[in-house]
């Protein structure tokens, strides 16, 4: 598989498995406008429509409550990702820090997933996600539990001169292998769902109430590493981690 495949969709398992073997009671998200020196944001006096504004000019919250599914809060742009989407994202996050896979069930591809057990020699989805959870004690600490997810950034380019268009070219290569059908990804991905997203995420150590940055641990173990790459697709209709 290409390296940009390994540094991406299948990142958190080769990083795991061999490198060292992130309230509100409506349920609502907050929101809040955000403005500064973000690359693209329009200078003062200059009129822009939302949906030309650079990813992080809208940030939303969302809190768990009893009905949304959601186990910790997650930060990011409304109009990037549905409810459910970023639900999935942090969820993933959770099924780290806890080994509990049943939080994402179906969140990722089928396909997807199976290679991702077979690469990392776990027999399903749960031991996979246990395996997942004990190996990062080694990297963030023992007993480590995340605060709130982060989707810090997201890419839509697919121009393949672009970091986010070579891994949409990578990864629509994988697809097709795995489904072995070499024209499964144009006719069955839905193009303008493809994102490549850069997750960040705080964290506490027993008997601490510092929050620590998942980043800055990943940095640690692979200093060519800025954030946690993630992509996510529909496939079929249906949202999906790659």
């Amino acid at each position: 598989m290409k390296e940009l495949i390994r540094r991406s969709a299948a990142f958190i398992a080769a990083l795991s498995m061999t490198a060292v073997l992130a309230s509100c009671s409506t349920g609502k998200t907050s929101e809040e406008q955000v403005s500064g020196n973000m690359v693209g944001s329009p200078t003062p006096g200059q009129a822009v429509q939302e949906d030309d504004m650079p990813y992080g000019s809208t940030v939303a919250t969302l809190t768990p409550t009893d009905d949304n599914g959601l186990h910790i809060p997650i930060e990011y742009d409304k109009r990037f990702f549905t409810e459910e989407e970023a639900t999935m994202v942090s969820n993933f996050l959770y099924a780290i820090g806890t080994g509990d896979s049943a939080p994402v069930e179906g969140v990722f591809y089928p396909a997807v997933m199976n290679y991702y057990c077979e690469m990392t020699k776990t027999d399903d989805p749960k031991a996979y996600f246990k395996g997942l959870h004990d190996n990062y004690n080694s990297i963030l600490g023992e007993g480590y539990e995340f605060t709130k997810v982060y989707i810090e950034n997201c890419f839509k380019d697919q121009d393949t001169g672009t970091e986010s268009g070579q891994a949409f070219a990578d990864v629509n290569t994988m697809l097709n292998e795995l489904e072995e059908d070499e024209n499964f990804a144009e006719n069955k991905v839905e193009k303008e769902s493809m994102r490549y997203m850069y997750i960040e995420a705080t964290y506490t150590l027993p008997g601490s109430e510092e929050q620590k940055s998942f980043r800055n641990a990943i940095f640690s173990v692979d200093s060519e590493s800025q954030y946690l790459p993630m992509l996510m697709y529909t496939i079929d209709g249906k949202p999906y981690l790659i």
